[in-house]
């Protein structure tokens, strides 16, 4: 007890004096900045959050149903697009027939009348191109190009004898048709 009862004598020089008390204000005020930022920490993530990204709920909501109503309306109101197109009917008429035979070979005439429509060649306009591909003992394949009209179809070859598939390819305005005629040399 003889300590608290005891006097104590400090000197201190005026500009020390002073730096001590500027140093204790700005601890004060430090300190009393520091609280304050940290109530307003406290209130900022005490407040409910509300929204979407930053943006009210109700906003959010307001435009998918809008976009929604609009979706659905435009889908049953609008009318479906129709596509009217022309087609055409393209068949083929094969034509074997054996012109002579001599021993075990047979000269055999190829014809293919394409008809557009049932019109042989289409009329004067129809352009047709040809691959044919013969298949049986012997393979044979022939190319007419331009076939119109005016200029049919047709070739004659040396066969032998046996069973033969005559395939006819007609291109007609970018399109193939593919015909098949089964045929025999005697």
């Amino acid at each position: 007890m003889e300590f608290l009862q005891q006097q104590f004598t400090f000197t201190v020089s005026g500009a020390a004096l002073v730096g001590i008390i500027l140093l204790g204000i700005v601890s004060l005020i430090s300190v009393f900045m520091l609280i304050l930022r940290l109530i307003h920490k406290i209130r900022t993530l005490q407040t409910p959050k509300y929204g979407f990204l930053g943006k009210p709920l109700y906003a959010l909501v307001l435009v998918a149903v809008a976009g929604t109503i609009t979706y659905f309306s435009y889908s049953f109101s609008s009318q479906p697009d129709f596509q009217i197109q022309a087609s055409r009917t393209v068949t083929a008429e094969i034509k074997t027939s054996t012109v002579s035979t001599n021993g075990g070979m047979s000269i055999v005439s190829f014809e293919a009348i394409p008809y557009v429509n049932g019109i042989p060649y289409y009329g004067d306009s129809g352009e047709f191109d040809i691959l044919w591909n013969i298949t049986g003992p012997v393979r044979i394949d022939k190319f007419e190009y331009g076939k119109t009209r005016a200029d049919r179809s047709g070739f004659s070859e040396s066969l032998q004898a046996g069973s033969y598939t005559a395939r006819a390819v007609i291109v007609y305005e970018g399109r193939s048709y593919t015909f098949n005629q089964p045929f025999s040399v005697p």
